[in-house]
């Protein structure tokens, strides 16, 4: 077991067995160039959840609890090793082991691999060749090392990240000015595309060294969002632009009724309030506003009333 840490010697003993014998060998993909010629390989690829839950509860026994697999094997990827560190951890030292087990993993790629990899990571989990080749021209020709490590695996004309937590690792290698730019890079592709998707294109310049050119498109984000009941996404892209003066009112306006759609009667209110606050509104929209304020604090005051 555990070949891909055997040395030069031990391969020579075991280049030296019989023909005859039957030998097994179990190893990591990382960085290992088997000296078998005539050996059969086994790519074994990443559990099921249910082969993860049989590891699972074949090591901890009475202890894999339905909350600690909930909690464990969506977040592992079929890496059992992973599993086993997440199980085996809580709370912050989950996160520590988690971040040893995938930085030792990506120490072992070349230095440009890794950096590739950083650059690659800001498209997100799965990205295309051709974008990557726009963002990033010579990105692509270090990804070799990654695939055949499983860091990233093809899927059609994009790769993939094995696992989110990888890309976030390779993320973090990244200097915060290099991504900031990479991020404004990449923006500057999406704004040029026939069909603009709002969501991405406000992502990105959030994240660039221009922050305030994503408010319009996380406005325009924020109303399809709503319109489209995504609310948890719509809240997210009002609050990161509710101190944007430009479009004040509109903003709160749309954070109270995203806010009410979600049940959240009081902090609901609480905008609504702001808003009258806000200069410039006409008689016509104070009626309203207030007429929403008294919507709100019926069906607030109506949910306390049935919680007892």
């Amino acid at each position: 077991d555990d070949m891909h840490w055997a040395d030069h010697l031990t391969w020579q003993v075991l280049l030296g067995c019989s023909p005859q014998a039957l030998v097994l060998l179990a190893c990591r993909p990382e960085g290992v160039e088997l000296p078998l010629s005539e050996a059969e390989v086994l790519d074994l690829g990443p559990l099921s959840e249910q082969e993860s839950e049989h590891l699972l509860r074949a090591i901890l026994g009475p202890r894999a609890t339905p909350e600690l697999l909930r909690r464990v094997l969506p977040a592992c990827g079929g890496d059992p090793l992973l599993a086993v560190e997440l199980a085996l951890g809580s709370g912050e030292e989950v996160r520590e082991r988690t971040a040893l087990v995938l930085r030792q993993r990506l120490q072992l790629l070349p230095p440009r691999t890794l950096e590739a990899l950083g650059q690659a990571a800001v498209l997100g989990r799965s990205f295309s060749r051709e974008r990557l080749a726009e963002l990033v021209p010579q990105a692509g020709g270090q990804l070799g090392p990654a695939l055949s490590n499983r860091v990233i695996y093809a899927s059609g004309a994009s790769y993939v990240f094995a696992h989110d937590r990888l890309r976030e690792e390779c993320l973090n290698q990244l200097e915060p000015a290099l991504r900031r730019q990479l991020h404004g890079r990449l923006a500057e592709l999406l704004a040029r595309q026939a069909t603009v998707n709002c969501h991405d294109l406000s992502f990105h310049l959030a994240q660039s060294d221009h922050p305030e050119r994503s408010y319009t498109y996380a406005l325009w984000a924020a109303r399809e969002a709503r319109e489209r009941f995504a609310l948890d996404l719509a809240e997210e892209h009002y609050r990161r632009i509710e101190h944007w003066s430009e479009h004040r009112p509109e903003v709160l306006e749309g954070l109270a009724e995203t806010l009410l759609l979600r049940g959240q009667y009081l902090e609901s209110a609480g905008y609504f309030e702001a808003l009258l606050q806000e200069e410039g509104l006409d008689s016509q929209q104070r009626t309203r506003v207030m007429a929403r304020l008294a919507y709100v604090e019926l069906n607030g005051a109506r949910l306390q009333a049935a919680l007892g």
